[in-house]
This record gives structure tokens, sequence and C-alpha cells, in this order.
């Protein structure tokens, strides 16, 4: 719902309010629901960003191969 209500920034939004409702249903505590939440938000964060930065290389990789192909 909240990606058509808020068109861009409602996947994003709607994932943390997830994350930090279901950590609450769990811990019971709004400081440690929030806590790990973040952690968790941010070792996504880390792992989105690593995969970005190896489908780059392999994007790379493959525009070399492909002028090697054409030009070499």
């Amino acid at each position: 719902i909240g990606f058509f209500v808020i068109p861009v920034l409602g996947l994003p939004i709607g994932f943390v309010a997830g994350l930090y409702l279901a950590e609450y249903s769990r811990l019971k505590d709004g400081k440690t629901a929030w806590n790990s939440s973040w952690e968790s938000i941010k070792a996504i964060g880390l792992g989105a960003g690593i995969e970005f930065i190896l489908a780059m290389l392999a994007g790379i990789t493959f525009g070399i191969g492909v002028l090697i192909h054409f030009f070499g």
C-alpha cells in the first residue's frame, strides 16, 4: 500500500516500518527493537553495496570482452 501512497519512498519506508514492528513484537522494547532493526538495515545496505560493486565489475568485464572481440 505504501508504494502506491508514497510512490518511490513507500517501499523503503514500509520495509523499515515492517522490520521495526516485527522486532518490536518479538522483543517488546522500543529501543532494543530499533537498535536491532538499525543493525539489520546496515547489514542489508552493506550486502546491496557489495552486490552493486560486483555487478559493475561483471559489466565492465563484459564490456572489455566485447571491445577485445570486435577491435582486438
